[in-house]
């Protein structure tokens, strides 16, 4: 059996982090999606050691595994490209995020928190009821991204419960365009970021 990881065993990738803990906290599937040697595998026994019965799983974002790499250069087509995309299926997960290649310039310099600290604030967290009513600025930009992403009642319902997750852990009783806006950015498959 792998060991699991902890949260200050990872380097940057705070966009990831900050993920993993609206899932852990709200019970979201999660699939990380980068190039070979990205750090998924690491990422997703670092979610388990938040929360065990999550769904985690992980993807290429092309058949060869280089695309969005820096440093090595991807042969695939587009179109391949999108074939291999479309067979991914993302509505088992409510979350999708990208794991780019780590950079140590862009590494956040500031301390690593460890699960233990994560663990703690999501517990917090679910001893508040999840908001399910959305404010004016939110309600308007929801209405903006499903005109603008084209996405399916069911992805749109995943997120909504996300940006739920989200403002209960920021303590709030509605959700805010901000939590939408966070929400939105964990939907990568359906912002066409690849294809």
């Amino acid at each position: 059996m792998k060991k699991t990881v902890d949260f200050e065993d990872i380097i940057g990738q705070e966009h990831c982090k900050r993920a993993m803990e609206v899932a852990a906290c709200g019970n979201h599937n999660v699939l990380f999606i980068g190039p070979r040697k990205s750090g998924k595998s690491t990422m997703i026994r670092a979610l388990r050691s938040l929360n065990s019965h999550i769904l985690a799983g992980e993807a290429t974002p092309c058949p060869c595994g280089n695309f969005t790499d820096p440093k090595k250069e991807c042969h695939c087509t587009p179109k391949a490209i999108q074939n291999h995309l479309r067979k991914i299926n993302g509505l088992l997960y409510a979350i999708h995020i990208e794991v780019p290649k780590l950079n140590l310039e862009q590494a956040s310099k500031r301390p690593r928190e460890s699960t233990k600290d994560v663990r703690g604030r999501t517990f917090n967290a679910n001893c508040r009821a999840a908001p399910t009513k959305m404010d004016k600025d939110a309600t308007e930009l929801l209405k903006l991204a499903v005109l603008e992403l084209g996405i399916s009642p069911l992805s749109l319902d995943k997120m909504e419960k996300v940006a739920g997750t989200i403002a209960k852990l920021d303590g709030k009783v509605m959700i805010e365009a901000h939590h939408l806006s966070e929400a939105i950015s964990y939907r990568s498959l359906d912002r066409n970021l690849w294809g």
